[in-house]
């Protein structure tokens, strides 16, 4: 029996949790090949010292696992206590950044130890303040807490755990047991109809959670529109139209760009892009190195974000590490990149876009967005303007485009047969742009 009233005892049971789901992830991986996986290299002392702590404390899965079981709960408060003692909290954040970055930046760590390493991260976040989760840090160190995402979602497992026991599985299938879920969870402020409810709302709260976790080191006074304030809350993804990938892009965006954002950044408003109604972007450097941040609005759906490493063309987000729902990741990360590609290598100089690059389910019509904050700065250029000696002349194939016209202007009959080989018939005031080549300055 738990007792709901103490919270120690409630901590000490969802840990039962952590420690299973570890478990399993490290089922089928050998000592050995997880003392290889947990070889990360840093000069960091302190992370050196929380790193050598953290991989004891995985190594036990395996070594010892009665022990991994008994002294989880012992080292996550200590471990916390400690961070928050210390005043280590903006440090932790870096760690958990640098531990997912690191396993990723390669392709040959094991996604299960990866996944198993950000388990435990999550959890540790929990226990630095009682309740809380750090989201961010601003200015001065003052440290952003929110409430869960969820609060108490637990609690009408517990109490129904505590009612039936061993019996509690079966409860959907039981007229009694599901007026009882409904009963127990709606005083908690929950309304659910089945146990499958309450699951499917810890597994996306568990999504939110790692997303706050790994985002927290970039979210302060400057991007908390990109951490939102209305999160994405159901297990069942979005519609994402599916962009096919374009090598060039991730050349253009590494070698080729001319611009960077604004530093408060660019707000793309999207029509006909499947769920997405607003995608915000900003560029910050962290660990010495430019990334992309931003945010997926939804609407009444609610939102989630994100980052690209630039650099390493490391990427998040919350469906990542999903199996089901990879491949919504991916068409996430291709628009990402296709809007920040837009304003960064100047492919057009308009605010308004039409993407028509190979779109699967867009509904019959074409994806259209609208930049706000068009006011493109010189990329690494602190005059403003672009000393052409330091660069190289290089082209650039600028992908078909629809573009909008300025009032008056009538698109030409040439534009208008070239779009319908593409299966797209103009509308006014819209034209169509062929591929073609661009000059660019190349470092």
């Amino acid at each position: 029996m738990v007792n709901l009233n103490d919270f120690k005892q409630i901590q000490k049971h969802r840990i039962k949790g952590t420690h299973e789901s570890i478990r399993l992830k490290l089922d089928n991986i050998d000592e050995e090949q997880i003392r290889t996986e947990l070889f990360v290299k840093t000069d960091n002392e302190y992370a050196k010292g929380l790193l050598e702590k953290v991989e004891g404390q995985m190594l036990l899965v395996k070594t010892d696992p009665q022990k991994f079981r008994d002294t989880l709960y012992a080292f996550l408060e200590r471990t916390g206590k400690e961070i928050v003692r210390q005043s280590k909290v903006p440090e932790f954040l870096d760690f958990t950044y640098f531990l997912y970055t690191e396993l990723n930046s390669d392709g040959t760590h094991d996604k299960n130890v990866i996944s198993a390493y950000m388990d435990l991260m999550m959890q540790l976040n929990t226990h630095l303040y009682k309740e809380k989760w750090v989201f961010g840090v601003c200015s001065g160190s003052m440290i952003l807490t929110m409430e869960e995402v969820f609060p108490k979602l637990d609690y009408p497992m517990i109490e129904l755990q505590n009612i039936y026991g061993r019996r509690f599985t079966n409860l959907d299938s039981k007229q009694t047991g599901e007026e009882k879920i409904i009963s127990i969870s709606k005083r908690y402020g929950y309304e659910v109809s089945s146990l499958q409810e309450l699951v499917d709302m810890m597994l996306a709260e568990q999504k939110i959670h790692r997303q706050v976790s790994l985002m927290a080191p970039f979210i302060n006074e400057t991007t908390l529109d990109i951490n939102g304030d209305k999160y994405f809350k159901s297990t069942d993804p979005a519609k994402i139209p599916n962009f096919k990938y374009d090598k060039y892009i991730d050349e253009d965006i590494s070698n080729n760009r001319t611009h960077t954002l604004p530093f408060d950044g660019v707000r793309a408003l999207c029509k006909n892009l499947g769920s997405i109604a607003e995608i915000i972007l900003k560029e910050r450097v962290y660990f010495n190195r430019l990334h992309l941040l931003f945010n997926i609005d939804m609407g009444n759906m609610g939102s989630f974000n994100g980052f690209i490493d630039i650099e390493r063309d490391i990427s998040f987000t919350m469906f990542c590490d999903s199996t089901n729902f990879k491949d919504v990741h991916n068409a996430v990360i291709r628009i990402i990149k296709e809007v920040y590609w837009r304003y960064i290598c100047d492919a057009s100089e308009d605010v308004n876009i039409t993407l028509v690059k190979d779109v699967g389910n867009c509904c019959g019509e074409l994806p259209y967005m609208q930049l706000i904050n068009k006011d493109k700065q010189i990329s690494r250029e602190s005059s403003g303007k672009l000393d052409k000696s330091k660069y190289v002349v290089a082209e650039s194939v600028i992908a078909p485009f629809i573009r909008r016209l300025r009032d008056g202007q009538k698109a030409s009959e040439e534009a208008v047969k070239r779009a319908l080989d593409y299966g797209y018939i103009l509308k006014d005031g819209e034209t169509f742009v062929r591929q073609h080549t661009k000059k660019v300055y190349k470092r």
